[in-house]
C-alpha cells in the first residue's frame, strides 16, 4: 500500500511544484483589455461671457398678518382679497367679548375708589383739626398724655388711609385705561397702506387671542427675491444696480441689491439673492420678473458636447487616469454653441475622450494608434 499514491495527491503536487515560480501566494495577474485609436483632449480653463438673465418673483418687502388680541366673535368683515386700504381703515370688527362687561365694571370701580378717596380726604381734615385744637389745650395741660397719644395716632391712621384711596384709584384708573385698550380692539384697523393679501377667517368665526385675521402687502417697498448662480456669485455685491423687467406689466425697473446670501443652497447650487424695486402703484406680491445680468468674464471649462455620455438623468465623461478609462458624472451648464460648460466634476488637465466613444467602456487601458 505503500507504493501506492494516491492520484489527486499526485496532481496537487505536480501544480504546487510547476506554479510556484511564476505567481506569488494570493495575487493573480490580470491584463486589462486595450483600446485603440480615440480622441483625446486635454481639459483647460475658457474665459467666457457671463450675462443673460434670471428668473424671479416679486414680493413685499413688508408683509404682515394681523393677530386678534382679544378673544370674542367676527361680527363684519370689511375687506376682501385684493383690496387697497389706507392706514387706519376699518377692516374687521370684533363683538361678542367680555372687554365692554370690563370697561363697565372698571368705570364703577373708579367712581368707587373715587368716593373712598373723597372720604378719606374728609376725614383726614377733621381728624387734623381736631388734633391741632388738642395741642392748644396740651399745651395749657388741659389734656392728659394719654389723650394726646390718642388723638395723634387717628391722625395717622387718617393719613395712611387717605394715602392707601390714592393708591387704589391709580390702580382701577390703570385697569379702566387697560379696559379702553382691550375694547378698541374690537376694530381691526389697517397698520399702514397696503393690499389685503388673504382673509383667514370667515364672519362668525369665534376667535381667540392670537387668531391670524388678515394677511396685508405694504404698499411700498417692492423687491423681488431670485437665486444667484455660484459661477456668478463672486461678481456681484450688495448696492449692485440690475435691470428688472416685470413681463405682466410691460415695464423695466430698476434693481438694487440688497442682500446676497452668504451660503449657497445645496439643492441647486446657488446664492438666494434680494433686489429693492423702484416703487411702481402696479405692482403686486406674486408677479413673474426677469433681472437681467451684466456681461463679464469667467473662467469656466468647455467641452464638446459629443462628449457626454447620458446615463438616465444624469451625464458622464470618460476620463483617461493612468492610461485607464474611468466614467465620471459631471453637473452640466450652458450650451455655448457646439460646447457645454462643466460646473463641476472636471478639473483642468484632465484627459478625456472627445472621439471613438463607441468603442470605449470603463476600465480599458487606453494604447496609442
Amino acid at each position: 500500500m505503500m507504493n501506492k499514491m494516491n492520484p489527486l495527491v499526485f496532481l496537487f503536487c505536480f501544480l504546487l511544484f510547476s506554479c510556484g515560480e511564476d505567481l506569488k501566494p494570493g495575487l493573480r495577474e490580470s491584463t486589462a483589455d486595450s483600446v485603440h485609436g480615440l480622441g483625446l483632449m486635454t481639459v483647460q480653463t475658457t474665459a467666457l461671457s457671463q450675462g443673460g438673465a434670471l428668473v424671479g418673483t416679486v414680493r413685499s418687502s413688508d408683509r404682515g398678518v394681523l393677530l386678534a388680541r382679544i378673544d370674542g366673535r367676527v361680527e363684519r368683515i370689511q375687506v376682501k382679497p385684493g383690496d387697497r386700504v389706507k392706514a387706519g381703515e376699518l377692516l374687521l370688527v370684533i363683538s361678542e367679548n367680555t372687554a365692554l362687561q370690563g370697561l363697565r365694571a372698571a368705570k364703577a370701580a373708579v367712581t368707587m375708589a373715587r368716593s373712598s378717596l373723597s372720604s378719606a380726604r374728609a376725614n383726614l381734615d377733621m381728624v387734623t383739626r381736631d388734633f391741632e385744637r388738642y395741642q392748644k389745650l396740651y399745651r395749657k395741660e388741659a389734656v392728659t398724655p394719654q389723650e394726646m397719644e390718642r388723638i395723634s395716632a387717628q391722625t395717622e391712621v387718617a393719613r395712611q388711609q387717605l394715602k392707601a384711596a390714592k393708591a387704589e384709584l391709580n390702580r382701577v384708573e390703570s385697569s379702566r385705561a387697560s379696559a379702553q385698550m382691550n375694547l378698541s380692539y374690537n376694530e381691526v384697523k389697517a397698520p399702514y397702506a397696503a393690499r389685503v393679501i388673504s382673509r383667514e377667517v370667515e364672519q362668525g368665526s369665534n376667535l381667540m387671542p392670537g387668531t391670524p385675521l388678515l394677511t396685508l402687502d405694504r404698499e411700498a417697498g417692492w423687491e423681488v427675491e431670485t437665486a444667484l448662480p455660484e459661477t456668478a456669485a463672486g461678481a456681484y455685491t450688495v448696492g449692485e444696480e440690475l435691470g428688472v423687467w416685470v413681463p405682466a406689466l410691460n415695464r423695466k425697473f430698476k434693481g438694487r441689491i440688497t442682500e446676497i446670501s452668504a451660503a449657497s443652497d445645496p439643492q441647486n447650487r446657488s446664492f438666494p439673492l434680494r433686489l429693492a424695486l423702484e416703487d411702481g402703484k402696479d405692482l403686486r406680491a406674486g408677479l413673474f420678473a426677469r433681472i437681467f445680468l451684466k456681461d463679464q468674464l469667467l473662467s469656466t471649462l468647455l467641452v464638446p458636447t459629443t462628449a457626454l455620455v447620458e446615463r438616465g438623468q444624469l451625464f458622464g465623461l470618460f476620463v483617461v487616469d493612468k492610461d485607464i478609462v474611468r466614467l465620471r458624472l459631471v453637473k452640466t451648464g450652458r450650451r455655448v454653441g457646439e460646447q457645454t460648460e462643466i460646473l463641476s466634476g472636471l478639473n483642468p488637465g484632465d484627459v478625456i475622450v472627445v472621439d471613438g466613444l463607441e468603442k470605449v467602456r470603463p476600465g480599458l487601458r487606453v494604447e496609442d494608434s
